[in-house]
């Protein structure tokens, strides 16, 4: 079927562009473009009226044995760059091409052109310069500029409706450049040209609009439903300033070496309390472990395995089988209630962590000794807590849940989650060592986390107020919770404040924080949880939550921002100071000595010592 009859057909863009893409592959000639644009030109005139068909058909065939026969690629992109120059159309721009193309004056092209008044030639260098900016990868380029000419045709014939004689002239050209073309050698493929087309196509601003429509929604979905996770390592906040000294940029392989040796050059103090104290620590948070998965913890000075069951129930057991001391943790397989060990699959209940089954023992007898320690957990408002205590007959005491997180009410907007260089107890120190907030914290949190640089001069317009108090529960109340209050306010040029925030903190045992907050705009709660990984290595995590609404999807996460660069402020101080046993304290800082001394209850005279729990880490 010609392309005449093809075009006096109802029109099926792929099929028929598909068929030309197939031709125009595997016999394509670089200096064609420049005949498929004066093609569209001399198009444009014959349906306005302004050339007849024979002269139309005459100017093409000259122009195209030109281009075709006497010329090369480098000369016709040259002839079309000088065309530019000349043309007042504004996207033909000739500073984006490069400066050893703009030198060539005059060519032979041009020259033929002007004297044979074919004004359709320096169309065609028009065309051929803006759709092969780059004659370096010509075959891409070219096949696009062809598809991109054959659908101005289409759209034209579509327009004008021209007659028979009209339509099987411009189509024999056509088939004409086909056949003149000889067979070259397919440095393209079919789904490039198509995907290239797909830009030029005329629905192409309805897809683009659409597509940008949907990037939009899709962002403003993640942006409201999405979590925000700001989480660092150890090496990365408080080291600076030595790596600063060092010229050790945060890609380097020696940022780790630099961060440790300042680690073991530190004074950590001649008398330190016990690194791990008595109470409820947060091991894993909750969407962390999967159902019918098994991790392995190490933390408190114990190496745990914690796995949830298929029907959703938290278990905590030792992690060393006691046959031959594989880690279940590590390749353990749930089943059912229990877990089977990867070494020899001998099988541990969870409920009370005696072994179950032993499957290669042919009388079935499975040791009464063959046990793991049973661990108690309790998996509350995104945490999975375990008890841990020295004294094995200590019962565990209770605390609040936030029902609004249990009954979905108030949703998990995100966290920051932190290593920190410290002793476990001068992390909740902080809310009773009220002097250091207008110190550390009263600088502009837009200056940053970097405490040589909080100060800077330029934020100096706002700073931040502090009021706060902290309590030690009285008789009567549970002693295993403190609480502090807080005010927070920004004031601007120390007249204007604004931000004013309402805090109480539940200081519960020695690892777990419940801040409750109250803004003009309503209330929500930041979770702290504190666990030793190490007896100077801290996992410090902040969860916040909020009812769900338009306000709090932009202002939990501004919240999370501003209190991780507080937060990191702390850190660089905890990663560099020494723990004082008997510290110089003055009649203001009353309130450091009642917190140390209600601290105290959470170590036992069992407590490992932090020189025993160092030299069993070292060994």
């Amino acid at each position: 079927m010609s392309y005449a009859m093809r075009l006096s057909q109802p029109l099926s863009i792929p099929p028929l562009l598909a068929s030309l893409c197939r031709e125009f592959l595997s016999r394509r000639r670089w200096p064609t473009v420049a005949w498929i644009g004066s093609y569209h030109y001399h198009y444009r005139q014959l349906s306005m009226g302004r050339i007849s068909v024979d002269l139309c058909s005459v100017q093409l065939i000259q122009l195209f044995k030109y281009s075709y026969l006497n010329s090369t690629a480098s000369e016709l992109s040259a002839n079309a760059i000088s065309c530019i120059k000349s043309t007042d159309r504004p996207y033909y721009r000739a500073s984006s091409v490069p400066r050893e193309r703009t030198d060539v004056r005059n060519g032979n092209a041009r020259g033929v052109g002007e004297q044979q008044g074919d004004a359709s030639s320096f169309a065609a260098a028009r065309y051929c310069c803006y759709h092969l900016p780059d004659i370096r990868r010509p075959a891409r380029t070219y096949s696009k500029a062809y598809v991109w000419g054959y659908e101005r045709f289409k759209r034209s014939v579509e327009s004008a409706s021209p007659n028979a004689m009209e339509l099987n002239v411009l189509s024999s050209w056509m088939e004409q450049q086909f056949r003149v073309l000889p067979g070259m050698a397919t440095n393209g493929t079919l789904e490039e040209l198509l995907l290239d087309t797909l830009i030029e196509w005329p629905w192409s601003p309805a897809f683009w609009i659409g597509a940008l429509a949907l990037t939009v929604c899709y962002g403003l979905y993640l942006f409201y439903y999405h979590a925000m996770v700001w989480k660092r390592d150890l090496t990365e906040i408080g080291y600076n300033h030595i790596l600063d000294a060092a010229r050790i940029g945060k890609s380097d392989r020696k940022r780790v070496d630099i961060v440790n040796r300042a680690r073991r050059q530190r004074k950590i103090g001649s008398r330190l309390p016990p690194p791990y104290p008595n109470g409820w620590f947060s091991v894993l948070e909750s969407e962390e472990l999967a159902p019918g998965e098994a991790k392995s913890v190490d933390c408190l000075g114990q190496n745990l395995v914690v796995f949830r069951t298929h029907a959703g129930e938290v278990n905590v057991l030792d992690a060393y089988c006691p046959h031959l001391g594989a880690n279940l943790g590590v390749g353990g397989i749930v089943r059912g209630d229990c877990i089977e060990c990867p070494f020899h699959h001998w099988t541990f209940s969870g409920q009370d962590g005696q072994c179950t089954n032993i499957p290669y023992s042919r009388s079935g007898a499975v040791p009464k000794v063959a046990k793991l320690r049973k661990w108690v957990s309790r998996e509350v408002n995104g945490f999975i807590f375990v008890w841990h205590h020295v004294d094995a007959d200590v019962e565990p005491w209770s605390f609040n849940v936030v029902q609004e997180i249990e009954d979905g009410r108030w949703v998990y907007y995100g966290k920051n989650d932190f290593l920190v260089n410290c002793h476990i107890q001068d992390v909740p120190e902080n809310g009773a060592d009220v002097a250091h907030l207008a110190a550390v914290h009263g600088p502009n949190m837009l200056s940053g986390s970097d405490i040589r640089y909080s100060r800077a001069a330029w934020a100096d317009f706002g700073m931040h107020s502090w009021l706060a108090s902290w309590k030690a529960p009285e008789d009567g109340e549970a002693s295993h919770v403190a609480t502090m209050d807080l005010v927070h306010s920004f004031r601007i040029f120390n007249k204007l404040e604004v931000g004013k925030i309402d805090v109480r903190a539940y200081q519960i045992g020695p690892g777990y924080v419940q801040l409750m907050m109250n803004t003009g705009m309503g209330p929500f709660v930041v979770l702290q949880t504190v666990t030793p990984i190490e007896p100077l290595v801290q996992r410090v995590i902040h969860r916040f939550y909020a009812p769900r609404n338009a306000w709090n999807a932009i202002f939990q996460k501004f919240a999370i921002w501003a209190e991780s660069v507080m937060f990191e402020r702390d850190m660089m101080v905890w990663n560099h100071k020494q723990f004082i046993d008997n510290p110089l304290l003055i009649k203001e800082d009353r309130l450091i000595k009642a917190y140390r001394k209600w601290y105290s209850q959470f170590y036992s005279e069992n407590s490992v010592s932090f020189v025993m729990a160092k030299e069993k880490l070292d060994w």
